[in-house]
């Protein structure tokens, strides 16, 4: 009943409405259906790296923070190794303390104080005389004695002789951060004799962080057993306050919360003794962000794609029905005696057959028209072939491109950003735009993408450091003049030495001229192959002069010597020095032009 139906509704439907809607089911079936699906698909897989990123990148913190708190506390236990804090405390229970003995005291607190640089001061408090001593790293003031004899005192207590860390809180974060002890009779009756109290230096603390800040993805904090928030680290997209996620109990390994119409994801884990917390903090906004862009686009691109698709099916329609109203028209003709007609038309569908058929029905002219046919066919033909035969930079350059985009919407940025530096480098080679000097700015840019594809190839043997002045950026200077010398660097000074080494680009400017230095401690260059080196920098610039200017096959330190000769005179070019498994050290000096 249903194939009645829809051959009855059909059979109503012109050529080109069905055409129409054969291709709407066409475009919006793999858009609705695949494209959801795929949607889908690459959100698991990227939250399933992202938290797979997460949980090592939180293990390897906990166990490198955690060793820098034992190794305090047990620096607050080393301190009573030496019986000083004792002996201090009996000297001024029996009154044996005179200045001499203060500064004897004072110093011995230096010396510990200055061992530690995560110290900044360091506090002695004395129960039964109530004596307070204090040293700090800095020229401010020490923690007032009261704080001290107050709220420390009743926290340290709760470690019974153990390390306590102790937070004080502001109403926007923390104010002081504190390590504290408290010192118990070494009779073992648990009376107590002394509070000892470090302040921590934050900065230092947690430059454990700071070292890996420029790895992290997503946000970072250190909370402590409370959940005061020690330490953060923000991406740079919208905050995350603590306050809303549920940190308290046993947490998973993974946790997530609804904030808003956002879900936000958290990596929690717990280092001991401190009972401290590391979080990882991942918005699902924010981590599909990419995705849900590219899903805009590929629905906006096919939502454009729709009227010139409506185009073509109208343009299908004419080009199926115009010659088939032609053929009936002289039908009529050749039935009304018109002896003699043809239709002069270069189809190879089966349209084209029916009317070729016809033409040979109707005249000889058929045959001359035929062979006309073939000889066109055979010389596109030809064209067809000779244009698949070549290699075309710029479609390869277009192809790149599209790979890189495919690799974004798939979450793959490494071979992203390798096929992204790739096609930057193809696009300068290419020079469709037929310039001979650029910004400097563009050919940093340039410069960072080759440095990309050779770290991609070398991972960490090769090290680049970039120094460039920012009132450089805008100067005009050669192109790729910059790039030979670094390759140069990489493949004859730093790859086959053992262990590798650092490549270094350095830009500035004085008096209106522009400095470029690259430089490497690789092998070096031996005295005689730098000294013949040097003479054929020295020869005559005019010998083969469209060689050395324009044969990019030839780009090299030579080469780049001599095109800056005859662009800017011989005042200007590259100095080279070089000293044997030492390094060597090339200077380029052009003049300052924006």
């Amino acid at each position: 009943m249903i194939k009645t139906l829809i051959k009855k509704l059909t059979s109503r439907l012109t050529i080109k409405a069905k055409l129409i809607i054969i291709c709407i089911i066409f475009l919006c079936y793999p858009t609705v259906i695949i494209g959801y699906f795929g949607y889908q698909h690459v959100s698991e897989t990227l939250k399933e790296k992202s938290f797979n990123y997460s949980k090592a990148t939180i293990d390897e913190l906990s166990v490198i923070f955690s060793e820098r708190l034992e190794t305090l506390r047990a620096f607050s236990f080393q301190i009573l190794y030496d019986n000083t804090i004792y002996e201090a405390n009996s000297d001024i229970e029996l009154g044996k303390i005179d200045y001499s003995w203060e500064v004897n005291f004072t110093k011995y607190l230096k010396a510990n104080l200055y061992s530690k640089y995560e110290f900044t001061e360091l506090s002695v408090f004395f129960t039964s005389t109530e004596k307070l001593y204090q040293v700090n790293k800095s020229n401010t003031g020490n923690t007032p004695a009261s704080f001290i004899s107050a709220d420390l005192y009743r926290q340290a207590r709760t470690g019974n002789g153990s390390p306590v860390w102790v937070v004080d809180q502001q109403d926007n974060g923390i104010n002081d951060l504190y390590l504290t002890k408290l010192v118990l009779s070494p009779s073992g009756s648990g009376s107590e004799i002394a509070l000892i109290v470090f302040k921590i230096d934050q900065s230092e603390l947690f430059k454990t962080f700071k070292n890996f800040e420029f790895t992290l993805k997503h946000d970072l904090s250190v909370t402590s057993s409370n959940n005061i928030e020690l330490y953060s680290f923000n991406t740079g997209n919208q905050r995350i306050e603590l306050s809303k996620l549920q940190l308290d109990g046993d947490i998973p390994e993974i946790s997530e919360t609804r904030i808003g119409n956002d879900t936000i994801y958290y990596v929690c884990k717990t280092m001991q003794p401190s009972n401290w917390k590391l979080v990882i903090k991942i918005s699902s906004n924010e981590l599909l962000k990419d995705v849900k862009s590219e899903a805009s686009i590929v629905i906006i691109l096919c939502l454009i794609g729709l009227p010139i698709i409506l185009m073509l099916i109208n343009f299908l329609y004419i080009d199926l029905i115009r010659p088939l109203n032609l053929l009936i028209k002289k039908m009529l003709m050749i039935e009304k005696g018109t002896i003699g007609v043809t239709i002069d038309i270069s189809r190879t569908d089966e349209i084209g057959y029916v009317i070729r058929s016809f033409n040979n029905m109707s005249q000889q002219i058929y045959t001359l028209i035929n062979k006309v046919l073939k000889v066109q066919l055979a010389v596109k033909d030809s064209e067809i072939k000779a244009l698949q035969a070549q290699i075309n930079p710029h479609f390869l350059y277009n192809t790149l491109e599209t790979i890189n985009w495919k690799a974004k919407i798939n979450g793959v940025e490494e071979i992203s950003e390798m096929v992204g530096a790739l096609s930057c480098i193809i696009d300068a080679n290419l020079n469709r735009s037929g310039e001979n000097t650029i910004l400097l700015k563009k050919e940093i840019e340039y410069i960072k993408n080759y440095n990309l594809i050779i770290s991609k190839r070398f991972g960490t043997k090769i090290a680049f450091v970039l120094n460039v002045a920012d009132d450089t950026l805008n100067c005009k200077i050669p192109k790729l003049i910059i790039q030979p010398l670094i390759e140069n660097s990489v493949y004859h000074g730093l790859e086959m030495k053992k262990g590798g080494g650092t490549i270094e680009l350095n830009i500035y400017k004085s008096e209106n001229i522009l400095y470029i230095n690259v430089s490497d401690d690789g092998l070096g260059i031996s005295p005689g192959t730098l000294t013949s080196l040097n003479e054929k920098m020295q020869e005559d610039i005019f010998n083969n002069i469209e060689a050395n200017i324009y044969d990019s096959s030839k780009i090299g330190v030579i080469n780049v010597h001599r095109r800056l000769k005859l662009l800017y005179g011989d005042e200007y070019g590259l100095v080279i020095h070089s000293r044997l498994r030492q390094g060597t050290s090339i200077l380029i000096k052009i003049p300052a032009e924006e």
